[in-house]
């Protein structure tokens, strides 16, 4: 299953290394570390993609796919909803499926 999010500190992780790893490849051999302007530019690049919906940032989370946190609070904010026992363990069963499918560790829930 595809990652749904993912922690603002491992994402910039994931940057630093990436730009590493490419500037160790580079052709001129030069290697650098992640500058200020590189993570202004990440900075940035996150700031463009989550107006245009690409993700959703929260916190310390960085939803990679927006659709996720839409299809997990869909139905806890549906105004139509009645309060009867069968919607609830509607509800409670979508919730740990979406755990079980999202989080390896979850398979206690």
């Amino acid at each position: 299953m595809q990652r749904q999010y993912i922690h603002t500190q491992e994402l910039s992780k994931l940057w630093a290394s990436f730009k590493a790893s490419r500037d160790e490849n580079s052709e001129d051999g030069t290697s650098s570390t992640a500058t200020d302007d590189d993570n202004d530019a990440f900075g940035d690049a996150m700031m463009l993609l989550e107006a245009q919906g690409e993700v959703y940032t929260h916190n310390e989370l960085v939803f990679l796919r927006p659709q996720f946190i839409t299809d997990l609070i869909a139905p806890l904010v549906d105004h139509s909803l009645k309060v009867d026992d069968d919607k609830l363990k509607e509800i409670g069963c979508f919730l740990r499926n979406v755990i079980r499918n999202t989080e390896p560790n979850a398979n206690k829930i």
